[in-house]
């Protein structure tokens, strides 16, 4: 495989995650891994990946789209998800973001997304400044969630017992 996934394995993909009404967030493949991570409106469970990969492994195999011995993982893109669409930037409208650029680093809140730029709200000194960031500068981004956010609802358990 080395990067370049099969035709024939993305339409098995694509076939494999519509019959499991879950939505491929994104494919990769690296040496001998393919990666597939899902997605869906309601999350995805543990369970929902362990199902969704043994189907697709059945489908894969049945239709030998991938020749050569391979190992599959699948799992959900996670609450810090890397972004790798405009669509995927759209659904995360007023999340802090970590945008690495040909120029440099940014962080700031998302509040635009469209077809072919970000705009991020980054902290300069005292004020806040409005970035307009091309898909085509970006050489990576993710999702950036708080420790406070993400270990709250632990903090709220830990303080009602």
């Amino acid at each position: 495989m080395n990067g370049q996934i099969p035709a024939d394995a993305l339409r098995v993909i694509e076939e494999a995650a519509a019959q499991a009404a879950v939505e491929i967030y994104h494919v990769e493949s690296s040496g001998r891994t393919l990666r597939v991570q899902i997605d869906s409106a309601e999350g995805v469970s543990l369970d929902a990946c362990t199902s969704f990969s043994r189907a697709l492994a059945s489908a894969l195999d049945r239709s030998d789209a991938i020749p050569a011995r391979y190992f599959l993982e699948v799992s959900s893109p996670g609450v810090e998800r890397h972004l790798y669409r405009p669509a995927h930037y759209a659904r995360v409208l007023g999340r802090d973001l970590s945008v690495r650029t040909h120029a440099g680093a940014l962080q700031g809140r998302l509040v635009r997304a469209d077809a072919r730029s970000l705009t991020l709200l980054v902290s300069d000194r005292e004020e806040q400044v409005e970035t307009i960031v091309g898909y085509d500068e970006i050489r990576s981004a993710r999702v950036r969630v708080p420790d406070t956010e993400l270990f709250s609802r632990h903090k709220e358990t830990e303080t009602t017992r």
